[in-house]
């Protein structure tokens, strides 16, 4: 008989977290700590470098969908909650980004080789699919214009989202 696998991890003090919440904190904490480092530029840091998909991508590749799903949702929303960043206009199309990538890489996770490239690549289609939007936004840019600003500044990003995305496969494989 299969025993059912808890989704949570306990604490000394007979505390257990749930993975959820353990993965939302940490999608939360990375893109602050990313932002706290000192960065002079046209484009902000989190735009080159894409903090806030890192941790849904570990979390669905790692974990279960739902874990990684439930963070790429949230964080944008709790983030401005706390620090007020992302500005306003900008909470619900990363939220909606968010879960467009997280839903990609679920997918993407699936086939044997577009596992392996599942970061970006579904980077580069939530942004794609979230760009026909533009015509609804209160942003003076159209959609190719947001697509190709987002690759082209995110390009950094993009690739240390493949390197993250390989790193976590051979490293999660090899403790498997």
């Amino acid at each position: 008989m299969k025993t059912q696998q808890v989704h949570s991890i306990a604490l000394e003090s007979g505390w257990d977290i749930p993975q959820s919440l353990i993965v939302l904190a940490a999608a939360v904490a990375v893109p602050f700590l990313i932002h706290l480092i000192p960065f002079s530029g046209g484009v902000p840091l989190g735009m080159k470098i894409l903090p806030l998909f890192y941790i849904p991508l570990i979390a669905i590749l790692v974990f279960r969908f739902h874990v990684g799903f439930i963070a790429a949702l949230l964080a944008p929303i709790v983030n401005y909650l706390i620090t007020g960043q992302p500005v306003f206009e900008m909470v619900m199309l990363l939220s909606a980004e968010l879960a467009l990538f997280a839903g990609a890489v679920y997918l993407c996770a699936k086939h044997k080789y577009l596992r392996w490239i599942a970061g970006p690549l579904s980077f580069i289609i939530a942004k794609g699919i979230s760009s026909l939007s533009m015509g609804w936004m209160p942003f003076e840019m159209t959609s190719g214009e947001y697509w190709i600003n987002a690759v082209s500044n995110g390009t950094l990003g993009i690739m240390l989202l493949l390197i993250l995305n390989i790193v976590v496969l051979r490293f999660w494989k090899s403790l498997s």
